[in-house]
């Protein structure tokens, strides 16, 4: 969701104690209000609150102030497979304005979406594998191939998805290809809008890009550069990167997530420092708004592994805390 600037500008402050909106700390399980490490999060117009609950391989949908989530992608149980209405690792996850959801089925190396009520997906990018079963009377060996590639129809363990919701095209970081992919739903074959020059860290090149958004007013995709360590724009006339952060500034190794609110700030998963970090317009160093560096924990204002941050329309800061099997709602006051 692409939240709206009505150009007056609000007071950015956040409550350092968060609140459990979903999930039970420390509590893994496929029940209705458990997870099995939540990763992305994505809200959508009525402030529902869409999460990639990793390894039940499923999204839980948790309409505002709702205790339980309902399934509304992949198996209510947590079961995993190769068809239409299963996922396997799920990570990265969008909606647009219509309600259908785009999900990074990472591990089966596509793009699904899933259309609002429907039991199934479709594929929109990637291909999906098979598995073969080997048998032998000593063992039962289960071999999951043949999907991953790099032409441009194929993609391997992609971990982000936006989506631009008017026209039905999305964005992939499409991980150990280093690259990020530009899709129209309908066409199979992607077009390559950033890096795809192997992994590397000149600027050219992408290093394990795990999540992305789109910066409407930079025409920009903001990019989680995992193994290059920073916090990266790519403006899509461009040919290279921009830096936005890096550990000169305030970040950790791995950022695993990035997002802008309307203003323009940028709002940074800095997973290994076990935080939050929000640098303004224009700023080059970044302020810890949730959770503390390096203190892991299981209390309130504390985090252990936070992987996506997203900002309801109050501007409320949500994150996942994968570690935790919890998501974190820190009020804007």
């Amino acid at each position: 969701m692409i939240l709206e600037y009505s150009g007056v500008l609000p007071v950015l402050r956040w409550n350092r104690t968060g609140i459990t909106i979903a999930g039970v700390t420390g509590q893994s399980g496929n029940g209705s209000n458990e997870f099995r490490c939540p990763y992305g999060l994505a809200i959508d117009w009525s402030n529902a609150l869409y999460i990639a609950d990793r390894y039940n391989h499923r999204i839980q949908k948790y309409t505002r102030g709702a205790s339980y989530g309902e399934t509304v992608a992949g198996q209510e149980s947590g079961v995993n497979g190769t068809g239409s209405s299963f996922f396997r690792g799920v990570t990265g996850v969008d909606v647009d304005s219509d309600g259908n959801i785009y999900a990074a089925d990472t591990e089966n190396h596509r793009i699904q979406m899933w259309s609002p009520g429907s039991s199934t997906g479709v594929t929109v990018a990637g291909v999906t594998g098979k598995i073969y079963n080997f048998h032998s009377i000593y063992v039962c060996i289960y071999v999951f191939i043949g999907s991953m590639g790099s032409s441009l129809n194929q993609l391997v363990y992609p971990y982000g998805v936006a989506c631009l919701s008017m026209l039905k095209t999305f964005y992939v970081s499409d991980t150990y290809n280093y690259r990020i992919m530009y899709f129209v739903v309908g066409n199979g074959n992607g077009t390559v809008i950033a890096g795809g020059n192997g992994k590397g860290i000149n600027s050219s090149q992408l290093a394990t890009p795990l999540d992305l958004q789109f910066d409407t007013p930079s025409n920009s995709i903001l990019i989680a550069n995992c193994h290059g360590n920073n916090v990266i724009r790519w403006s899509l006339d461009a040919s290279n990167w921009t830096l936005i952060a890096d550990n000169s500034t305030g970040i950790g190794d791995c950022p695993r997530d990035v997002m802008a609110d309307p203003m323009g700030n940028i709002y940074i998963a800095d997973t290994e420092n076990r935080r939050i970090q929000f640098y303004p317009v224009g700023g080059t160093n970044g302020t810890t708004i949730a959770g503390t560096k390096s203190v892991a924990g299981t209390n309130a204002s504390l985090l252990i592994s936070p992987i996506s941050v997203v900002l309801d329309s109050q501007l409320n800061l949500i994150v996942s805390d994968y570690s935790n099997q919890r998501v974190q709602k820190f009020m804007r006051y």
